[in-house]
């Protein structure tokens, strides 16, 4: 492998030293990680915050969920939506400006990065209903930051990396993830494991952020949920040239999870038709 054109140690000393994330959202993260958690806890945690109360009612009274009765307190929605959905709204809550953004270095314009993070999120619902196992509550949030490395590694490619990551890709037949440790020596994956320590997120939730491209080095679990989740999102949205030649999803994780190609065909659709009703709901406030 050739040296890395960009500065590695420079990259990973950002990784590690960003801004905190609400201590709110952090405890609500670590809370939940145990199995030690009440539902009172959650539930002051989020009151709290009333930005993400209105999103949490919100998108518990959506179609999406399921919504029948009128929810109107926090306890009740926590128990409408679940443990993992409910991290998931208050992460992407404090995320949504920062994956809102424009990375023209991968392709992507104005809100391209927000909708493929929800729709994978929202893809980790629609496999629960498929999956022959609970799936890990960290997997939500998860999915929702699993690209997130891409918004700092962005910043360290010039014209000449972007030139090297295409010819990777375009002459060297590379997935993306793939071209990134082949010209760069990092991948958005790992980066962004170490931006989710860094944030004091749980090992679960690192470890579904950094494996979710390559499930079976990361040993399977949370990460062969965020990778179908992913590979689901990038059916429902182009997410412009760099996603263009993702593989399809690993057999082995499909298996793990009891999903067969048509159950896929489903969570494709499931996601298409839902994906605007909840881009709007996570709006609100």
């Amino acid at each position: 492998m050739n040296k890395s054109p960009i500065d590695l140690e420079r990259l990973i000393r950002q990784a590690q030293s960003l801004h905190p994330l609400p201590q709110s959202v952090t405890r609500l993260a670590q809370m939940m990680s145990g199995d030690g958690w009440t539902m009172t806890e959650v539930v002051e945690a989020i009151s709290y915050d009333q930005t993400l109360t209105a999103r949490l009612l919100a998108m518990a009274n959506s179609a999406a969920f399921a919504a029948q009765n009128e929810i109107r307190s926090v306890r009740d929605a926590v128990v409408r939506l679940g443990a993992g959905a409910v991290l998931s709204l208050a992460m992407a809550a404090t995320v949504q400006a920062q994956l809102d953004r424009e990375i023209p270095q991968y392709g992507l314009c104005e809100g391209d990065l927000w909708r493929h993070s929800v729709a994978a999120a929202l893809s980790i619902q629609a496999l629960a209903t498929h999956a022959r196992a609970d799936l890990p509550a960290a997997s939500f949030t998860a999915a929702v930051l699993h690209d997130i490395g891409k918004l700092l590694i962005s910043r360290h490619l010039d014209l000449s990396t972007l030139d090297q990551l295409q010819q990777a890709r375009d002459e060297g037949g590379l997935a993306g993830f793939r071209a990134e440790i082949e010209v760069l020596a990092i991948h958005h994956g790992q980066l962004g494991a170490l931006m989710a320590r860094s944030w004091g997120l749980p090992a679960e939730i690192v470890h579904g952020i950094e494996f979710h491209h390559d499930p079976l080095a990361g040993g399977g679990g949370v990460c062969h949920v965020v990778h179908v989740a992913n590979c689901v999102a990038h059916r429902v949205i182009d997410t412009g040239p760099c996603s263009q030649g993702e593989p399809a999803p690993e057999p082995t994780s499909l298996e793990a999870l009891g999903i067969t190609a048509a159950n896929l065909e489903e969570l494709v659709e499931t996601v298409s038709e839902q994906l605007d009703e909840i881009l709007e709901r996570y709006a609100v406030g």
